[in-house]
């Protein structure tokens, strides 16, 4: 079935997928919704990663819903609206997303008592499993909601790089330079840099109570990276764009 018809989006798989991410909209713009009306304000929301992150994919799932609604309303405008979107912003998110599932390990693993600091100011260590609840809500839940992307969305996600990858014979030097940009782009523009960022503003050692250095850390952020963004691009690049290229009816102008 063509993957630009308006009846491929209403096939079970979309359906599936729709329904998934409608859901996880919404809890994104709840949780931030009933963190804003809670009082919390601006300065303890943007110091913590994890709310940066959770902020870059409200707006990132958010966006793509956007483009999912005018699709299902057969406008074209919403498949060149998602393709831009996960063009840019996909690898960012995936890898900002592991990124905090990393670090969020280490920072428990040397200073548990956070997570009892936070039952304590719930009013006390019996609203631990509600504190452990939200733990896994914000830092865990979000790490297979980025899988289940990458596999419900496979075919949109593999479009954008084979159509960056399609480029004619003669644009060869300006294909590769194009391409070392890309990669350059998604590993460490869309989420060292923001994390060197940042740790320059608030220092996560002080932020969270730990012991890591931020060169140590930095370093972290880019073995994540190179896992869980360079290995996946690089991976999907050889497999559609080295063995598939020609055989999928992917537009390639």
């Amino acid at each position: 079935m063509d993957r630009d018809s308006f009846w491929y989006y209403l096939s079970f798989e979309r359906v599936i997928s729709n329904i998934i991410f409608l859901i996880w909209v919404i809890i994104l713009i709840g949780v931030i919704v009933y963190r804003i009306v809670m009082g919390e304000n601006n300065m303890s929301l943007l110091i913590y990663f994890t709310n940066w992150s959770w902020l870059f994919q409200t707006v990132f799932y958010t966006l793509d819903y956007i483009g999912r609604i005018l699709l299902l309303c057969n406008l074209e405008s919403g498949y060149n609206m998602r393709y831009g979107i996960i063009f840019l912003f996909f690898w960012f998110i995936n890898g900002t997303v592991w990124l905090v599932l990393i670090l969020v390990t280490i920072i428990i693993q040397q200073n548990p008592q956070l997570l009892i600091n936070a039952a304590n100011q719930l009013g006390g260590l019996g609203q631990l499993g509600e504190v452990v609840n939200a733990h896994i809500l914000i830092h865990y839940v979000p790490g297979i909601m980025v899988l289940l992307f990458l596999v419900l969305e496979r075919d949109i996600i593999a479009r954008t790089i084979v159509d960056f990858y399609m480029v004619r014979p003669h644009f060869k030097i300006y294909a590769s330079v194009c391409n070392g940009l890309y990669i350059f782009y998604i590993t460490v523009l869309t989420v060292a840099v923001p994390f060197v960022v940042y740790s320059i503003i608030f220092d996560p050692r002080q932020v969270y109570g730990i012991s890591t250095s931020i060169g140590v850390l930095i370093v972290i952020s880019l073995a994540v990276i190179f896992i869980f963004n360079v290995l996946p691009f690089l991976t999907m690049v050889q497999r559609y764009v080295f063995i598939l290229r020609g055989q999928w009816n992917f537009k390639t102008t």
